[in-house]
């Protein structure tokens, strides 16, 4: 799925009054969206995954800015999981996160981080990293079953871009907090994290919990 969108060339944007005549429009229509998904009691999951630097936070942000919020939240999954998470099952910790009827919860990074960081690192097998796969794809299909609206979103961004903005944000003073070492692993091994997360896209890519590859290479 990665390397379509790398493959694919980059389409321009609308002048700049165009784009902000219709991102008004689709805010009106994500702000009413909210109120009839509220009514309806449907409990929605947007998960956001992506580079190092592509924005994911800054995206989230961007998007909750537009929502009533008490009918949302915003759950950061990135760190590691406590003794007690470990002993029990795998998803355990991502499902007590699930948002109740009629409510968004954002994720900023989920199950995948974990997934991949485990086989990246070298913590866990390929066979294991595809039981992981399996059982996500089986979760997500019994989210779905259950009445879940899972979105799944992917912001991608080339290695030369990662790189100038990890720089970027390494020598202000005010934003190098934002990059840790995990972030600097990621790029100085791009290629194979590239070849990992194109294998769980398009492992974990169903028509019951699609993803949607964000060309976040332009803010």
């Amino acid at each position: 799925m990665l390397k379509e969108l790398s493959d694919t060339k980059r389409q321009t944007l609308p002048e700049k009054e165009e784009l902000k005549s219709r991102l008004k429009e689709e805010r009106l229509k994500l702000a009413a969206s909210q109120m009839k998904i509220k009514a309806a009691k449907i409990p929605v999951m947007v998960i956001f995954e992506g580079w190092g630097g592509s924005g994911k936070g800054r995206m989230i942000g961007k998007v909750i800015s537009n929502l009533d919020p008490r009918f949302f939240q915003v759950a950061t999954m990135d760190g590691e999981p406590t003794d007690a998470e470990k002993r029990r099952p795998f998803l355990y910790r991502y499902m007590i996160e699930v948002p109740e009827n009629g409510n968004f919860k954002f994720f900023d990074t989920c199950w995948m981080e974990a997934v991949t960081n485990e086989l990246l690192l070298g913590n866990k097998s390929e066979e294991t990293f595809k039981a992981r796969i399996k059982e996500i794809n089986v979760a997500e299909r019994q989210l779905k079953d259950n009445g879940y609206v899972l979105l799944k979103f992917f912001m991608h961004i080339d290695e030369k871009e990662q790189t100038k903005r990890l720089t970027a944000l390494k020598v202000n003073k005010d934003t190098k907090w934002r990059v840790d070492s995990s972030d600097d692993w990621e790029n100085r091994h791009y290629s194979r994290c590239f070849e990992v997360y194109d294998e769980y896209l398009e492992s974990t890519n169903r028509p019951y919990a699609p993803w949607y590859i964000i060309d976040a290479s332009n803010k």
